[in-house]
């Protein structure tokens, strides 16, 4: 029998036979194993700040100065934690965020539905224009937005209240909603428009009954990346949010004053907000992913 030149015979002395082991096979398993690293390189660049944040989170402002700082494990207590739930109530801003980009979220992604719908299926004349026009909005900084929204907002009077926060992040994650959406529906092959419309189904059922839930992958993903920008926000917040409407990058930010940083309490309520997030993506992750994966596929 000819073999490959990188291939070679050994004898099993358990059964007698003879074995065929490819050498070049053998290296391009260990090939496979060297794709990791820059995997876990990526990973660690992205976890050792958290684990910096986790670990300071547990020290006292004097264990902070030890030789080590944050990374010295030694002298970690609960005190922060204590303190940012049951002193500094944090529950009560982290309830604000929630209610704030869980309905902006809801309405930027039931909105960018209806828009990413008919500027995916339909022909119609000006509609490139005016999806590059909505994208372009998006490109605008949120900072010379913020003045206009505010002086608008306080004519309404919705300033330090829910709805007005709720509009002004529905403003700069509506744009992101429309293009991230488009692709899920130009997806979709014509013929469940034609079923629909042998069956009768109007524009409006059409939308609701069939491409909707087909493009539930793309929903979860616009979702997700709607809550994470409107939960991260910190400018509009700081200035249409008062005492009554104050959202958790606010607490947090009221940790860092003109006199000190209180590091403890700063990272111990940065892990708090945190949670929430973490669950909502380890909830949807399968989502996550068929919808990142199904979005780049078009025809």
């Amino acid at each position: 029998m000819i073999h490959d030149k990188a291939d070679f015979m050994v004898n099993d002395l358990t059964t007698g036979q003879s074995r065929t082991f490819s050498f070049l096979g053998n290296l391009r398993w260990r090939y496979r194993y060297l794709l990791w690293i820059p995997f876990l390189l990526v990973l660690l660049v992205q976890l050792f700040p958290i684990w910096v944040i986790g670990l300071t989170s547990f020290k006292t402002p004097l264990a902070l100065l030890d030789d080590g700082g944050a990374l010295n494990l030694d002298g970690l207590f609960l005190g922060n934690y204590q303190r940012v739930i049951f002193e500094d109530g944090l529950w009560q801003y982290v309830e604000a965020s929630l209610i704030i980009a869980l309905a902006s979220t809801f309405l930027s992604v039931f909105a960018g539905g209806l828009a990413a719908y008919p500027l995916a299926r339909y022909r119609f004349r000006g509609r490139k224009p005016l999806a590059l026009g909505i994208l372009c909005s998006r490109m605008v900084p949120p900072v010379a937005l913020a003045l206009p929204a505010f002086l608008l907002l306080r004519t309404f009077g919705a300033v330090d209240h829910y709805w007005g926060l709720i509009l002004a992040h529905t403003t700069f994650n509506l744009p992101f909603a429309i293009w991230l959406l488009i692709p899920f529906f130009e997806i979709l092959p014509a013929d469940f428009e034609d079923a629909a419309v042998m069956d009768g189904l109007n524009a409006w059922q059409t939308f609701r009954l069939i491409f909707l839930p087909l493009a539930l992958p793309g929903i979860v993903v616009a979702s997700i990346f709607c809550f994470l920008m409107s939960w991260n926000d910190f400018l509009y917040s700081l200035i249409l949010a008062g005492s009554d409407t104050r959202t958790a990058p606010l607490a947090i930010n009221a940790y860092m004053t003109s006199d000190q940083i209180e590091w403890g309490a700063m990272t111990a309520s940065s892990m708090l907000v945190l949670v929430p997030v973490f669950l909502l993506c380890r909830h949807l992750q399968n989502y996550l992913v068929n919808g990142l994966t199904a979005g780049g596929v078009k025809g």
